[in-house]
């Protein structure tokens, strides 16, 4: 790895809704986002699609091409392979149920068992092309994966196994989660990753099947690289944000937190990524953003419990 100049490159990927890296550097307690890729079609939802279309195929053959445009089968579709998916994330295999929801009292549409060699096995051509967007991104900017210091995972699908899995397989690095590394170092990649998209170079990505695998072996020896300008900086002290929106943000919490433990599995899961929104907005002193997640996030609770 490059230790030249006393600066270390760490890659952050983000498995969330959609998928990020982003390559940061790092020189003692300071930070900077060099540069990120983006891709809607390789986060936890396409996860989520990729189960969704392979019971879809299953159900098909149960009850018919109908069921394709059943709505009611649709929302139930989705919703079982969201739950099953995080549920196979702690256990090798579960009872998948999927309801139709215009009539949830009655017999599933479709039951059966679920391993985790099985959603692994529909995840991983979707990791993997994560992976080969995160060697082009390197050797865009004349890195190999040796010469990364860390490999670090976090967002809400990056708990699945398959993910750290493939990513150690291809790059020849461990990754490790943000949560599990000091404080003081996830303040500074935090930071980065928050930043990442205003003050990274962007790499817009085509959709996946678009992609050639990259060559990185080809890419220029980091002793080309420029000495880095403007000098590195800390992370700013963020704004705290308007007292108002402070005493509204608290008290949705609060109440979202009363009726979580309450909740269907499926809402639960709703409300959990409308609250990490919320939080995300706050941690970046975006007033704008945590008013917005917070109307969607009281919205939804309003038409799963009502206004108690």
């Amino acid at each position: 790895m490059n230790h030249s100049h006393n600066i270390t490159y760490h890659l952050v990927t983000h498995f969330g809704a959609r998928f990020r890296a982003v390559l940061v550097e790092v020189s003692g307690v300071r930070s900077r986002p060099v540069a990120e890729t983006v891709d809607t079609h390789l986060g936890g939802d396409a996860c989520t699609g990729a189960l969704a279309a392979f019971l879809q195929e299953l159900a098909v053959a149960l009850h018919g091409e109908e069921v394709r445009t059943d709505l009611g089968f649709q929302a139930g579709l989705w919703q079982g392979a969201e739950v099953t998916k995080r549920h196979l994330t702690d256990h090798e295999s579960t009872e998948l149920k999927v309801l139709n929801l215009d009539d949830p009292q009655g017999p599933p549409a479709l039951e059966m068992e679920l391993t985790r060699d099985k959603l692994n096995e529909l995840a991983e051509p979707l990791v993997e092309e994560a992976t080969r967007r995160v060697a082009r991104l390197l050797g865009e900017h004349g890195l190999l994966p040796v010469d990364l210091d860390r490999l670090v995972l976090c967002g809400g699908a990056a708990v699945m196994p398959v993910i750290a899995r493939v990513l150690a397989s291809r790059l020849r690095l461990e990754p490790v989660h943000l949560d599990d590394l000091d404080p003081s170092e996830q303040a500074l990649l935090r930071y980065a990753l928050a930043a990442g998209g205003r003050g990274a170079g962007r790499t817009a990505m085509p959709a996946p099947e678009a992609i050639d695998p990259p060559v990185v072996r080809d890419a220029p020896s980091t002793q080309s690289l420029p000495e880095p300008e403007p000098p590195l900086a800390g992370p700013p002290v963020p704004e705290p944000l308007p007292e108002d929106v402070e005493k509204t943000l608290g008290a949705l919490e609060k109440r979202a937190a009363h009726w979580r433990g309450k909740l269907h599995p499926s809402d639960r899961c709703r409300v959990d990524e409308l609250l990490k929104a919320v939080q995300s907005a706050r941690a970046d002193s975006d007033p704008e953003a945590a008013t917005a997640q917070a109307e969607e996030l009281d919205d939804l609770l309003f038409t799963i419990v009502g206004s108690e």
